[in-house]
């Protein structure tokens, strides 16, 4: 009798967590539901979820997905991180299950306005996550504080996000990555974030001695992030137009695009590194540097290891390539590659990433990374260096970028 009620006990802790598991949160701008901070009465379905994403996150009753419906949610307070509250964009409210959720086609927008940073992780796990939104206009004027972003010893998972327009008068204008954790950053773009823009829409430098790094990401002290499929396109900042690795500090990058970015006054047009990286499968192209390195600098000799990778004016390692990479279409920003271009085939595929942000929805993360930047097979033949893989008959997917 006592095994048969162990069993019975153990098969309803079982049910519980799957219900629990399956708790959904609804979020859309259009609404006028709001709890006041009570959390209840909102968010169970459409018509009563909640209008206020902030609200939505806190309030959601972990574990926990929040649905986000298509529009633009305007950020009063920096939001929260949580463990075990996975944020997905991209619902047109007719979806039943988060897979069906498209950003590409239902653009979810986070605005800061100019004035506030947008979100803000610390000490979290994976299962904090944060999947197609288009998060843009952050600010913030304090040192390591990501306007779009900030990750303070977190392990959360970014997933087809898009972070535009971010800026600050001190360095990691789209994301800070600092003080311990290991995120991982799975087909993101960085695209038009700088240090500070000018009363004219213009690059305004930094004051006195500070160095304004990182355009785009700011990776700090004793992190080991993996940045993989994401594009850097068109950051600006004084040193390291795009990324800024200070000491300590070890990232990933794998099968990543680095194009139009630009340090202003230091090294480092694309990537500043004053510590260690490994890149692979990667693109350097067409990044501007006043000082040294004008795709990649290396501050203080550290041990830096880049393969099967090509950078434009070379660099030393094994399957580098020094050679246009050849874009479709680089003037209106496609950079998917030619079939006649020297990265296609060119990658290693020993390096690739498991699919740590489940890309295509069927659970298993410990697949190799199954899709590329426009969600096409990540492998079409041996991989190509590069966040797009040569696809001529592919119809990018939900959720492309």
């Amino acid at each position: 009798m006592q095994k048969q009620w162990m069993t019975m006990i153990a098969t309803f802790s079982l049910l519980t967590c799957a219900v629990r598991a399956q708790q959904i949160v609804r979020v859309d701008a259009a609404s006028s539901c709001t709890t006041g901070g009570a959390c209840s009465g909102c968010g169970t379905t459409w018509a009563t979820a909640y209008q206020d994403l902030k609200e939505a996150i806190d309030c959601a009753p972990a574990p926990a997905q929040v649905w986000v419906a298509a529009g633009t949610y305007s950020v009063m307070q920096t939001i929260s991180l949580r463990d075990d509250v996975a944020v997905y964009g991209g619902f047109n409210k007719s979806e039943t299950t988060a897979s069906q959720s498209d950003s590409t086609a239902n653009p979810t927008i986070v605005d800061g306005n100019g004035v506030t940073p947008c979100f803000r992780g610390v000490g979290n796990a994976s299962s904090a996550l944060l999947r197609g939104l288009k998060i843009r206009r952050g600010y913030a004027d304090a040192w390591f504080e990501g306007r779009g972003l900030t990750l303070i010893n977190s392990n959360a998972t970014i997933v087809n996000c898009v972070f535009e327009n971010n800026f600050t008068p001190v360095a990691g204008a789209a994301a800070v990555i600092d003080r311990w954790g290991a995120p991982a950053l799975v087909n993101c773009v960085f695209r038009n974030n700088t240090h500070r823009y000018g009363p004219n829409g213009g690059l305004t430098l930094g004051e006195g001695n500070d160095i304004l790094a990182a355009g785009a990401v700011f990776i700090g002290f004793g992190t080991t992030p993996t940045l993989t499929n994401c594009l850097f396109d068109g950051n600006h900042a004084d040193e390291g137009g795009a990324v800024f690795v200070e000491e300590n500090a070890s990232p990933r990058f794998v099968n990543c695009t680095f194009v139009n970015n630009k340090a202003t006054w230091v090294g480092g047009g694309a990537m500043s590194i004053s510590w260690r990286a490994e890149i692979r499968n990667s693109i350097f192209w067409n990044n501007e540097a006043a000082g040294s390195g004008s795709q990649i600098f290396d501050l203080w000799g550290g041990p830096i290891v880049i393969t099967h990778s090509d950078v434009q004016d070379g660099w030393i390692g094994q399957g580098n390539l020094a050679t246009d990479p050849m874009f479709k279409d680089a003037v209106n920003g496609d950079y998917r590659i030619k079939a006649t271009s020297p990265c296609k085939n060119s990658g290693t595929d020993a390096v690739l990433s498991v699919d740590v942000g489940n890309l295509d929805w069927d659970t298993d993360m410990t697949e190799i990374l199954p899709r590329d930047l426009k969600m096409c097979a990540r492998k079409n033949g041996p991989v190509d260096i590069g966040a797009y893989e040569f696809h001529p008959a592919c119809t990018p997917g939900s959720g492309a970028n």
